[in-house]
Order: structure tokens, then sequence, then C-alpha cells
């Protein structure tokens, strides 16, 4: 087996492996979320120096929900782009999710940058031309 046809084979499983475990991940901002909820929700009919108020409340909640959202939908992302490497389909797609990745943290950059690297080689471009029946990407402008 060739070395494009590897590294993209390690790239696929990579991306859903990263993707598998951001999902997992993101529920612990569904989990901080709803703590934060029920404990606002179950303090707000006492009275006295124990009260909890929704307003102070919502700002963990809304931390916790966007974090939710954001691992959510780059573990959905990773997990398509895993499969647009099995498939070598939607080049640009996986271009972007692998300089998304490069936000997500220490293994979303060393993930991102080795897709970068991989899919900036013109023997990868020509696979996955090939594969859409299409014109390679043009290369960049020097």
């Amino acid at each position: 087996m060739d070395p494009d046809r590897e590294q993209l084979k390690l790239l696929e499983i990579f991306h859903y492996v990263r993707g598998a475990l951001g999902c997992l991940f993101g529920l612990f901002g569904l989990g901080y979320a709803a703590i934060f909820l029920l404990i606002a929700v179950a303090t707000a009919n006492s009275s006295g120096r124990d009260h909890l108020p929704i307003l102070v409340a919502l700002i963990p909640i809304s931390i916790g929900v966007f974090f939710f959202l954001v691992s959510e939908i780059t573990g959905v992302l990773s997990l398509i782009a895993g499969w647009q490497y099995r498939v070598l389909k939607n080049y640009y797609f996986c271009f972007i999710v692998a300089v998304l990745e490069c936000f997500t943290g220490l293994t979303g950059i060393a993930l991102g940058v080795f897709a970068i690297v991989v899919l900036n080689r013109p023997s990868v471009k020509a696979l996955f031309a090939e594969k859409s029946n299409a014109a390679p990407p043009p290369a960049p402008a020097a």
C-alpha cells in the first residue's frame, strides 16, 4: 500500500476516534448545565441567603450549553470528515475540518496539522480528484 493511502487511512481512524470522543466529552457540558439548572430550581423556592438567583445561574448554564454545542458540532464534523477520507470525496470539506480542528485543543491541533500536511500533497489531491472525477484542486500560489 502506498504511503498516501496509509496516511489517509490513519486520518480516517483518527477522525473517527476524535469525533466519538468529542461527542462523548460534550455531554460533560450538558451535565454541567443541568447541575446548575437543578441547583437554581431547587433553591428558587427557598428564602434567605441560600438562594441562587436564576439570572446568576444562567451564566454557567449558558457556558455548559455552549461547550456542549461546540463539542457536538466539532465531533460530528470530525466523524463526517472521517467518512470523507474513507470514500476520498469532498477534499475542501476535509481541509476546512482540518483547519477548524486546529482551534479545538491539543489533540485537535495535532490532528489538524497532520491532516493539512497530508492534504496539501499533490498526490493526495490527485487521489481525491480521481475518486470524484473532477479536476484536482489548484496548487496554492507561491
